[in-house]
């Protein structure tokens, strides 16, 4: 089963996450990305709203990174078209 590596990037820098997790495939990787943000955002959602997590399968190849305002509930409630309003220049360019 292959090994997704969840990498927190933040501005103050970036916590990598050495074991990974063995997941089937890349969707179920991007559901556990979702949930760890959830997770992460619970409670201090402005805090965290530009975090980032990068994720790479276990060879070190980058498979795609999710911008934790994507997956916001404190802004669930708005239309995407609002939710894309949140400033790119803001999300972690790292």
């Amino acid at each position: 089963m292959p090994t997704y590596h969840f990498h927190l990037r933040t501005k103050d820098g970036t916590v990598l996450d050495p074991d990974g997790t063995e997941l089937p495939n890349q969707a179920l990787a991007l559901g556990h990305a979702r949930m760890v943000a959830a997770e992460l955002m619970q409670y201090r959602e402005p805090r965290t709203r530009y975090w980032r997590l990068d994720v790479y399968d276990g060879d070190g190849r980058r498979c795609f990174d999710l911008v934790f305002a994507t997956a916001d509930p404190s802004i669930r409630h708005l239309t995407p078209e609002l939710r894309r309003l949140v400033p790119p220049a803001m999300w972690l360019e790292l």
